[in-house]
């Protein structure tokens, strides 16, 4: 539904409540990305996965880099 601002702010308030749900992470960097805030969202993915290793975070890194997403 392209409401990318609601999105990222649900995120963040999910990640405040519990910050194990891998998902909110994702929607956040997702929403960073297609705000404009590329250099945001790969600091935010950079983060989470030197704290979890997540392969999914990771291929979502990769196409936020390249431009994929």
């Amino acid at each position: 539904m392209k409401e990318y601002t609601k999105a990222y702010n649900y995120a963040l308030i999910t990640n405040g409540l519990n910050s194990n749900i891998e998902e909110s992470w994702l929607i956040a960097a997702k929403s960073l990305s297609k705000l404009n805030q590329k250099d945001k969202a790969i600091a935010l993915l950079t983060q989470f996965i030197d704290d979890t290793k997540s392969i999914d975070a990771i291929m979502l890194l990769e196409q936020i880099k390249d431009g994929t997403l």
